[in-house]
């Protein structure tokens, strides 16, 4: 066992090395940076449910419940300590974000120390990792942040501890690995394919021999590891497949056809290289990948110059690309059978669905160009190299900057979106302030896709919404005065445009007359298809007094006010008659008006 005051004495080591304090530099500007994406934005769509649904007790019912067929526990966790820290706190969520990519990041420097040593090599493909636009949407949108950026962090620190296992072995280290994976699995449902990647490193770099004799061998020096890793594997397995339900219920619209060229064409090897560098902002504020075509076909001839370049310098790095695919055709299989049923190659253009691949990406690169030590097998440059010409390791520099300078280039422009179209954010802040004052009971209607799109329904209607927004918003069915939200989010006086009105009563001066003995059935002159609707009710009353208002089979008990007052009452079904029922002894009320029909924004409150 390691003693720690040893250990201690490395780690302070380890941190004057000067390849790590400038590793650790480039991670504190890599953190500026998302500081800087970070608090200036806001919350988005599914963001507002998962706060909705963090509004009560902490409990093992709420954290294992799943979230659009995502098991979440952990993200679940943090949704919760945010709705409960205050009104949408977006400061502690952004802080939240920052601090666990910091440490993702981090940890990256760590694996690639781990792996490799900390030698001058290992920060290009540190610096490919903290400037790549690929990570960069799944930390903006809040609710993608809960499950990606801790699974990135999971996966450095998944295989740093499971290279340092391999070479001991050490059980400390295995059960770090385990540990990490549990919490993963916890957190993202895709850490499954880590379990495959951990033993395909055993397997193509820590063993000998042909495929048969390397799993023998494997399975018998590391059967704990093989025994324990396979027993969480299948107890996760079996518990998400009987708990979580699946995304796709039937079959789905889309065409993901041409899903595997989005995905990898447009998306994933222009951001390799800094791409995409042009973004899509067909919905706003989450633009999509859209490289220009020249700079797409450029970016295929760069990677493949790098592969074809460490291929003929360096032996052994096929079993790294082999790595790399395996597990891109891993994320397009669990794309096409998901969402990309639905929307077909369109989601092919959200790097949300590549930020795994680009967190491995860099590993990768290390493994095909760096050899890892304490593995029996690791790529080594071919003692007669098949191409003589060395690249001068300025032009190497050179080119890592280059491609570092256009992923921030791009990430700038897809945090610019964000920043300044998220029509979301106008219309709750504007919902908010509105609402600051007194209590005010709210129509429940849909909001405006471009706040939460009309697909995610019922988490689009406001009385999901604004419960996380204001502590004053009321939906009761039954009300003195009634708000509705206009366009641009800002509450406004229930008018009622297009609806069916009542003609004059048939008593002058008073219309309709309502007593404790002498109800009244007031015709509306037509009638209701079924349908949920508001009913307001001009009237005159002597008293206060109960009240009961009925139409059809629904009916509300609420009580009127004394004086020329409105009544609004929210009823359901088809009917052609108000009925007016329920007053004390003594109270008499005049109506005047009944209007049917849906409430639209009016005049300011």
């Amino acid at each position: 066992m390691t003693h720690p005051a040893g250990a201690a004495a490395r780690l302070l080591q380890l941190l004057r090395d000067p390849v790590v304090g400038v590793g650790l530099g480039m991670v504190g500007l890599h953190t500026v940076f998302r500081a800087w994406a970070l608090y200036p934005s806001w919350f988005y769509a599914d963001d507002y449910r998962l706060l909705y649904e963090a509004r009560g007790e902490l409990s093992a019912e709420y954290l294992l419940r799943p979230f659009d067929s995502q098991f979440m526990p952990v993200g679940r966790l943090l949704a919760w300590a945010v709705q409960h820290s205050g009104t949408l706190n977006w400061p502690l969520a952004a802080s939240l974000t920052l601090g666990i990519g910091a440490a993702a990041a981090v940890a990256c420097l760590w694996a690639l120390v781990t792996m490799f040593g900390p030698r001058w090599g290992i920060l290009a493909p540190l610096a490919l990792y903290l400037t790549t636009a690929v990570v960069t949407p799944a930390g903006m949108w809040w609710a993608a942040s809960l499950n990606q950026v801790p699974h990135q962090l999971v996966i450095f620190l998944s295989i740093g501890c499971w290279v340092r296992y391999l070479r001991g072995p050490r059980h400390l280290w295995l059960g770090l690995t385990l540990l990490v994976l549990l919490v993963g699995l916890l957190s993202y449902v895709k850490t499954v394919f880590l379990f495959p990647v951990l033993a395909y490193l055993l397997l193509a770099f820590f063993a000998s021999g042909g495929a048969r004799r390397r799993v023998l061998w494997s399975v018998r020096r590391y059967w704990p590891a093989a025994a324990s890793a396979a027993t969480l594997a299948l107890v996760f397995t079996v518990y998400y497949a009987s708990h979580v339900p699946s995304l796709v219920t039937g079959d789905g619209d889309g065409d993901p056809s041409g899903l595997a060229g989005t995905l990898i064409g447009t998306s994933l090897v222009p951001g390799m290289v800094g791409g995409p560098w042009t973004w899509w902002n067909y919905n706003p504020p989450v633009p999509v990948a859209q490289p220009p075509e020249v700079a797409a076909h450029l970016a295929w001839v760069a990677v493949a110059f790098v592969i074809a370049y460490l291929y003929l310098t360096r032996r052994r790095t096929g079993r790294v690309w082999a790595l790399l695919a395996g597990y891109t055709v891993s994320a397009y299989l669990v794309l096409a059978t998901t969402r990309g049923s639905l929307v077909g190659a369109l989601a092919g253009l959200e790097y949300r669905y590549l930020t795994d691949v680009g967190a491995l990406f860099p590993l990768c690169l290390g493994l095909a160009s760096m050899r890892l030590l304490g593995a029996v097998e690791s790529t080594v440059p071919r003692e007669e190299p098949m191409l003589t010409v060395a690249v001068p390791s300025i032009a190497s520099a050179t080119a890592v900057a280059l491609v570092g300078g256009l992923g921030v280039f791009s990430s700038v422009r897809y945090v610019h979106v964000w920043h300044s179209d998220n029509p979301g954010e106008t219309y709750v802040k504007n919902a908010r302030e509105g609402l600051r004052g007194s209590p005010a009971t709210v129509v429940d209607v849909q909001v405006p896709d471009t706040v939460i799109p009309a697909n995610a329904y019922p988490a689009n209607l406001t009385s999901i919404l604004l419960p996380v927004v204001s502590g004053n918003a009321e939906f009761d069915r039954a009300t003195p005065e009634l708000v509705v939200l206009d366009d641009a989010g800002n509450p406004r006086r229930a008018t009622f445009g297009d609806a069916i009105r009542t003609g004059p009563g048939p008593r002058e001066g008073c219309g309709w007359k309502v007593t404790s003995r002498r109800p009244a059935t007031i015709p509306l002159g037509s009638r209701t298809y079924d349908w949920g609707w508001w009913v307001r009710i001009g009237y005159l009353s002597s008293d206060a007094s109960p009240v009961v208002v009925r139409a059809g089979d629904d009916s509300v008990t609420t009580v009127v006010e004394p004086g020329l007052n409105s009544l609004y009452v929210q009823l359901t079904g088809a009917f052609d008659t108000v009925e007016i029922d329920g007053l004390a002894d003594g109270t008499q009320v005049c109506v005047d008006v009944v209007e049917v029909g849906n409430p639209e924004p009016g005049g300011e409150l």
